[in-house]
Parts: structure tokens; sequence; C-alpha cells
């Protein structure tokens, strides 16, 4: 089995069943993508669910299962709530280039699947989120730390390549003094592409974000950015 892990991974916390579109638009580029849920194989054995990739594109490697007992965090110390983790791994073969993927479906905790499991990231990829819990997680990505201790923007821009790419739809992104607000300019706008033309570049302390494509729309346009970090 080729090893993918090495280079920069896709990352989506709290996607649902929003799985194919990343691939879709990224394989090209990522050979690692990582998709994490709470909800993930609720109520269905993880060895017992449909491949993901049907496509002739596809030839389907290998799968692999892994599980834990308890979710811990970085620290080694259980997080409360005790989610029994679940990992299944699905290897995948481009037939028109000889490619190697893998796409993971990680049940637990994301910000847990962003520190364990990836060493660089090269795309993170966030949308169709809130912050109300009972339909959404309650995390906010899209909020620097000093507002939000548990899944944000400043844990990802640590992880994320010079150059990668930080695709949103401005999901739980608050708008109140937050240098990062213009990811959510059209939350809730019916706009399309047009979006990108009318996303203008912006800089925080850390990165400088510039509009580079349009991936779909979920809760308002969804945009990728390029992030040009600053160093020293």
């Amino acid at each position: 089995m080729v090893d993918v892990s090495t280079q920069p991974a896709l990352f989506y916390p709290c996607c649902g069943d929003d799985l194919h579109t990343p691939i879709e638009l990224f394989a090209p580029f990522v050979h690692e993508f990582w998709f994490a849920d709470l909800h993930f194989f609720t109520g269905e054995q993880p060895d017992r669910i449909p491949h993901l990739l049907h496509d002739i594109r596809w030839t389907l490697l290998d799968i692999q299962i892994t599980r834990w007992d308890v979710e811990m965090t970085e620290t080694g110390d259980p997080k409360p709530g005790e989610v029994a983790p679940i990992l299944r791994s699905e290897y995948y073969e481009d037939f028109s280039t000889g490619d190697v993927i893998a796409v993971h479906r990680r049940k637990g905790y994301a910000v847990s699947a962003l520190h364990k499991h990836i060493s660089q990231l090269g795309v993170f990829f966030y949308r169709g989120d809130n912050w109300q819990k009972n339909h959404g997680s309650g995390l906010l990505w899209n909020t620097p730390h000093r507002t939000n201790h548990w899944g944000h923007i400043d844990d990802v821009l640590d992880w994320l390549v010079d150059g990668g790419l930080y695709v949103t739809d401005g999901s739980n992104c608050i708008r109140t003094k937050n240098p990062y607000a213009p990811l959510a300019q059209f939350r809730d706008q019916y706009i399309g592409i047009e979006a990108v033309q009318l996303a203008q570049p912006f800089e925080t302390d850390r990165a400088r974000f510039e509009c580079v494509g349009y991936a779909g729309h979920r809760y308002g346009p969804t945009l990728i950015w390029q992030v040009w970090k600053k160093h020293g």
C-alpha cells in the first residue's frame, strides 16, 4: 500500500454526509482525505456500509477499520463524553493516473482527529454547520481562539501549509471583533459563483486570504481561499 500520510491532507470537520464534493474537487491535488463527525456509523456497522467511490475511475484497494475504547485529548486525558472513536479508511487507485488516495471517516471529536492524525494540512474544508448543538456541531471553526477554545481557526492555521486552501461557506463565524469575518460576508446569500469576483482579499495578523475559486453552495457560496501565512 502506498503511504500517503506524508503528503498534505484535506480535513473536513463536522461534515455530516457531505463527502463526495471535496473528493471530486481535490483528488487531483490531495491524496489523503479526513472526514470527522460524531454521528458517523450511527445505527450501522462500519464494516458493512458501502464504500464511497463507485465511479469507474476508482478501484477499491483496501478497507481498514480501527477502534478505540475512549476518545483521548492531545494531552492524553479522556475528553468528557467518553466517545469511543471508530476510523474507517478506504484506499483507492485512480485508473487513469495510478495515484492512490486514502479516504478516512472518523467517528469522534473533530479536534482530536486534526491533532492525532494530520501532520500537514493542505486543504481545510468546512461548511453547512451552525452553533446550535441540536442541529450542528456548536464548534466555531471560523472564529479565533480568544473567543473559542475548542475547534477554532487559529488551530487550523497552525496546521495549514503556506499557500494552502481554506474552503468555507462562513459557517460558525462570529462576525463581531473577528478579523476573519470576511469569510462569512456572503452567508445566507444566493449569489453563486459571482461571489468569487466580489470577495476581496483580506489580511489578519497571521495570514493573507485571497479568494481563488468556488465549491458550490451550502449556507451561502462555498469559497476557496488561498492562505499565505505571515512569518516572524
